[in-house]
């Protein structure tokens, strides 16, 4: 068996064993950062509907679309788990920017609205962890 194969089936071990409660935290923040994001980039294109709060209440809006959502089946281990940790922590680096850039006309302000973003995200991490 090669080095790579080894590396691969350790990870696999790893994500499949990974708490509910931790996976449940990726795929919840994953999807509260994502209806947002799609909800004001349709807010964004639409020529008419550039006001800022307006904005603001779409991304409320999928925030709280985005918390209501039952995920119970999605929380247990499967074959693609492996592969749904690596594409949920990859979106929790490129989400809050994406956010950011969809909430903030200036680049200044986008910067700190997306650290702060992510500061939220592993402060909530870390609680998760502690809770369960």
């Amino acid at each position: 068996m090669d080095i790579l194969t080894k590396i691969w089936e350790t990870y696999a071990e790893f994500a499949r064993d990974l708490p509910a409660p931790v996976y449940s935290f990726l795929l919840r923040a994953n999807i509260m950062l994502l209806f947002p994001a799609i909800i004001a980039y349709l807010g964004f294109s639409r020529g008419g509907w550039r006001s800022q709060k307006l904005q603001m209440l779409l991304i409320i809006a999928g925030l709280l679309v985005g918390l209501s959502l039952p995920l119970g089946r999605m929380v247990y281990s499967n074959g693609f788990r492996p592969w749904m940790v690596i594409i949920l922590i990859t979106g929790l680096f490129y989400l809050p920017g994406t956010v950011a850039f969809l909430c903030e006309p200036r680049r200044g302000h986008q910067e700190l609205l997306r650290k702060r973003i992510l500061i939220a995200l592993a402060v909530l991490f870390v609680i998760n962890l502690v809770w369960n």
